[in-house]
């Protein structure tokens, strides 16, 4: 059956505009995988794994539409039963309910008419909590319609009618999520940081923070960030695995489950970070421990790297690719995530050998993912990149590392050594010269700032001690004319 959806029109449509088509079976439950999310995000999950994995194409299509039909969202129901149609249209989810769509659709621009008319109410009467109250309820209702555009507006407008940092914290947090959903994550780090300057206790702020580090951290992925996505993601408390709403969202469903960000921060960081840092900020950072351990193959994965068992952490990956490729949010990112971490592997691994040979290497290393598993091409990248120090030799099929000579850099070192030590003695030559001649700044009391008066009051001709005659010839002062250079200023080399 599968391979019958493989081949049907609509999955030949999504291959031929470039979306990736995910074969293989993953290893989720379906049932089990939507359960952890409410909303839109639910709905958006189902949707990516129904058009791009046909295995389960059938079964999320199903879920998707059911829980649309219990939301608010005519628009969003109306393009999932569209594209179901053309994958199964004899199925009768795949028929559009008319009157469903039609009620609904009569229900929502009446709770919007309703909405605006007591919001104009409360302006009328000048009362800044309910004008307030308003707009929150008002952006609720754009955002249960999937209105994300005038949910933004009326969040915004609410920020002139609040008057504790409680309410100011979570009107960012209610445009925090619509701008999540609204893809602009450009903004995201900007309302973390207007959180955190917000006059708060402590214990607020702690309920904050992992919410904004998860966020954030999921903006940076976004972004092809993958170094500022695994610190964010790094520094979400284990307190986050339990859920708690804050201004009326639950994000550890809503956005970001615990378990996505385990997975994105491990990976992010496994692409990232070297093995020391790996240890250190995440398997010894007790604050992320636990959020870890509810996907214990990413934290065997990164054990493995440390313990340069790099086969088997690549193995780990390969083996949940199916999985990662219908993520959300990690499906255009996987695949570069993933070179990134065989790079680092890679490098690793023949640091240990002057010469290996392709073979070898490919022994190692098996992959299909990158370069067409053509591991040549995949060393001419890296080399290119500058990923990989070392070189390529097509008659044997050899990578060569560079050997420096040892003895080179140590004269080279010893040299330079030599270098400073001479600049070091001529500059205290000069400055030994420039007092003997009397070249020194004056204080204000008519006194010497230095040590040179000892020069001035002594005999500082050919009896000074010093190699050369520091005065010049006029008796033991230095001239006042303009050939005064005669002295210790041409002595000096």
């Amino acid at each position: 059956m599968a391979s019958d959806l493989e081949h049907s029109l609509f999955f030949l449509e999504q291959a031929a505009s470039g979306k990736r088509i995910v074969r293989d079976l993953p290893k989720l439950d379906l049932e089990s995988y939507a359960n952890n999310y409410d909303g839109p995000t639910k709905i958006m999950r189902l949707r990516m794994i129904a058009t791009t994995c046909p295995p389960l194409a059938l079964e999320a299509f199903r879920m998707a539409i059911t829980d649309l039909m219990t939301g608010k969202d005519v628009q969003g129901y109306m393009d999932v039963v569209a594209e179901f149609q053309k994958l199964a249209p004899n199925e009768p989810l795949a028929q559009i309910n008319t009157a469903w769509a039609t009620q609904q659709t009569q229900r929502n621009n009446t709770e919007t008419n309703r909405l605006e008319h007591e919001l104009k109410t409360y302006k009328n009467n000048l009362i800044k909590e309910s004008i307030r109250m308003g707009q929150e309820d008002i952006g609720n209702h754009y955002f249960q319609i999937a209105d994300y555009n005038n949910a933004f507006k009326a969040f915004a407008k609410m920020r002139e009618f609040c008057t504790t940092s409680k309410q100011i914290a979570q009107m960012t947090l209610k445009l925090l999520r619509v701008c999540m959903f609204n893809y602009n994550y450009v903004v995201v780090h900007s309302y973390q940081q207007k959180v955190q300057t917000l006059q708060m206790s402590d214990d607020e702020k702690a309920k904050y923070d992992p919410i904004l580090a998860a966020c954030a951290g999921l903006s940076h992925l976004k972004q092809d960030h993958y170094a500022e996505a695994a610190s964010s993601f790094l520094s979400v408390h284990h307190s986050f695995i339990t859920p708690e709403p804050q201004a009326g969202i639950n994000f550890q469903r809503e956005v970001i489950s615990p378990n996505d960000v385990a997975v994105y921060g491990g990976l992010c960081a496994l692409a990232t970070m070297d093995r020391d840092t790996l240890q250190r900020r995440v398997l010894e950072n007790f604050a992320f421990r636990p959020l870890l351990e509810t996907e214990p193959h990413i934290r065997r994965a990164i054990t493995m790297f440390c313990s340069s068992k790099y086969s088997g952490c690549l193995n780990i990956l390969e083996s949940y690719m199916a999985d990662y490729l219908i993520d959300l949010h990690l499906q255009d990112h996987f695949v570069k995530i993933y070179r990134l971490v065989r790079a680092k592997c890679i490098v690793q691994w023949c640091s240990a050998f002057s010469k290996v040979t392709f073979a070898e290497i490919e022994k190692a290393f098996p992959s299909k993912i990158v370069d067409g598993g053509e591991i040549q091409g995949e060393l001419e990248r890296m080399i290119y990149n500058n990923e990989l120090d070392a070189r390529i030799d097509l008659v044997d099929k050899l990578l060569v590392s560079p050997n420096p000579d040892q003895r080179i850099a140590v004269i080279q070192d010893t040299l330079k050594m030599a270098r400073d030590h001479e600049k070091a003695l001529r500059l205290r030559l000069h400055k030994i010269n420039l007092q003997a001649a009397g070249l020194i700044v004056k204080g204000q009391n008519g006194g010497n700032t230095g040590n040179s008066s000892m020069f001035e009051s002594g005999d500082a001709g050919g009896s000074s001690g010093f190699p050369f005659n520091l005065r010049g010839n006029n008796g033991g002062k230095p001239k006042r004319g303009p050939g005064n250079v005669q002295g210790g200023l041409h002595t000096m080399v």
